[in-house]
């Protein structure tokens, strides 16, 4: 992948601006075509400006995402989440069925939508995601793939919707939302895109890696592949 600031110019620039403040974007394409990293790009980005940042893991374990984001930050990713700027969601454990005793918010037991909306109300809590500090900021999940294949559809549509429509009343949070291609019907990515602001495609041709703009609801875009090497 080439540098932060070259990715981001080109993103931008397809945007007219860049993403919108306070949007819902999917991120859609198979595996290993560069959409966890794009994420974590983001989420650092959000931190070196002081943003207050949330991640919710799926798929990833936490201390990987933690190392990889580490190394794109000036500082450890714990000395972010220390300061009250980065809240770490842990339900990747629970899909190990391995238990992380060092997450504060982590999934115990059998997971419910509803417990993990709580851990993330809580986590979001601590660094100002809430309808009084409105601290806006940034917010990943990854990825909403596994919670497809183990809830129904209008259970998963119901969290994700619960999730969205809070990005403006908690001061303007952008949130990333990560589904790997293939692994649900048209349909049900049909109805999952109907409740985004945007949807953002990935794709890997030998090893170059390319995105592109698929619809974004509120600002004008350019829907041509951008190679990001």
């Amino acid at each position: 992948f080439p540098s932060h600031d070259r990715w981001e110019a080109e993103l931008d620039a397809s945007l007219n601006g860049g993403l919108p403040v306070a949007s819902n974007i999917l991120l859609v394409g198979p595996l290993g075509v560069g959409k966890s990293e794009f994420c974590r790009r983001f989420i650092a980005k959000g931190l070196m400006q002081s943003e207050s940042c949330v991640w919710l893991a799926l798929d990833d374990n936490p201390k990987q995402i933690r190392d990889s984001l580490s190394r794109r930050l000036p500082r450890d990713v714990w000395a972010y989440e220390e300061s009250n700027h980065m809240r770490l969601v842990d339900a990747y454990s629970w899909a190990g069925f391995s238990h992380q005793d060092e997450e504060r918010y982590a999934v115990t037991g059998s997971l419910e939508l509803g417990q993990l909306s709580g851990l993330i109300a809580d986590a979001s809590a601590d660094i100002g995601h809430t309808i009084h500090q409105k601290a806006g900021g940034r917010r990943v999940v990854d990825s909403i793939s596994s919670l497809l294949i183990h809830f129904e559809l209008p259970v998963v549509q119901r969290f994700l919707t619960q999730i969205a429509r809070n990005s403006l009343a908690f001061g303007g949070v952008t949130t990333l939302f990560v589904i790997e291609e293939g692994t649900v019907s048209d349909q049900v990515l049909n109805n999952v895109t109907y409740i985004m602001d945007g949807v953002l495609e990935f794709k890997r041709e030998a090893d170059d890696f390319f995105i592109r703009t698929k619809t974004m609801k509120w600002v004008p875009f350019q829907h041509t592949w951008q190679a990001y090497v």
